[in-house]
């Protein structure tokens, strides 16, 4: 993975990237492997490295870059790279003095919109969603999955249920950035969502 991630680092632009992309996985590129070069981006950005500040907000800057195309390239919803900003926006308010020079998608307040953005369901319709999924449950008339048993590759949720569980994944992200987003409208909007999952 570590060879993926510096080969990405290097490529000239988001061009080479989508083509190289293209060649390495010519039959798409699996959730896992974003999964994990997304993780290596966010260890990468860690106030832990000893790295200098310019070098961070370059680190920052190639995190914004590759997250703007991941959806594109497929494997990765625009939600799950949204929520996977909000996680580096929160990194980046740690740094005292703040970094120069972050894309503004990496600030509190730039990563929370995009998250609301590309939610996949809108307030209302996640709340009706879950009221279903609750009654389904409690009647028992949710089959989805029965516990104990594994799930079969493909076989996990879908429709309106899967749209929901990608909206409350995402949101619970946005737990990292509230209390620093600035805008009181979109904070206001962020804390509603989180007060709907307490």
């Amino acid at each position: 993975m570590r060879a993926d991630y510096d080969w990405l680092r290097r490529a000239a632009d988001a061009e080479a990237r989508a083509r190289w992309l293209g060649e390495r996985f010519p039959d798409g590129i699996p959730p896992q492997w974003w999964n994990a070069v997304l993780g290596l981006v966010e260890t990468e950005v860690s106030l832990l490295r000893a790295v200098t500040r310019a070098e961070s907000a370059q680190r920052f800057a190639f995190a914004d870059s590759l997250l703007a195309q991941a959806p594109a390239l497929g494997g990765i919803s625009r939600c799950e790279a949204a929520a996977r900003r909000v996680r580096l926006a929160a990194l980046a308010h740690r740094y005292e003095p703040p970094l120069v020079g972050l894309p503004p998608g990496l600030t509190p307040d730039g990563s929370a919109r995009r998250l609301l953005d590309a939610l996949p369901l809108a307030r209302p319709e996640a709340r009706a969603a879950a009221e279903l999924r609750r009654r389904g449950q409690a009647t028992g008339e949710d089959r989805s999955h029965e516990p104990g048993e594994p799930i079969p590759p493909g076989q996990g949720a879908s429709g309106t249920l899967a749209r929901l569980q990608e909206t409350e994944r995402a949101v619970e992200d946005l737990r990292w950035v509230v209390d620093a987003i600035e805008d009181p409208g979109l904070r206001a909007e962020a804390a509603a969502w989180l007060a709907r999952h307490d």
